[in-house]
């Protein structure tokens, strides 16, 4: 890996893939400056903010579920199957222990770790 002091390539020595990753990170520094700009006046403590942000959440669950469910099922890296199957059991532990015996969860957990 080149440190700054190495002088880089001019364009004329750039590859075509090189130009278009040159041209698609200029865009994403430009998103970059408009989204700071966007959000710069916003006062996160805002409850109207807060009620937003939460509702955006709350319809990427779906999209979220739909992409660990496939990762699981169809990920080439056992690494990245294991990894998504504990994240997916944490959650689900850590939910039950806030819940209580009584949340379906919980129960579902406790049924899982009954030998028989």
């Amino acid at each position: 890996m080149a440190d700054e002091s190495t002088p880089k390539p001019e364009n004329k020595d750039k590859t075509e893939y090189e130009k278009q990753v040159d041209k698609e990170l200029a865009k994403l520094a430009e998103y970059h400056k408009a989204l700071t700009q966007e959000f710069a006046n916003i006062d996160p403590d805002d409850p109207e903010v807060i009620r937003k942000a939460n509702e955006k959440i709350i319809e990427l669950v779906p999209d979220a579920g739909a992409a660990l469910n496939w990762l699981l099922n169809h990920a080439q890296s056992e690494s990245v199957r294991a990894n998504i199957a504990k994240y997916v059991f944490d959650r689900a532990i850590k939910h039950a222990s806030e819940k209580g015996e009584d949340d379906e969860i919980a129960k579902l957990l406790k049924g899982m770790t009954k030998v028989g």
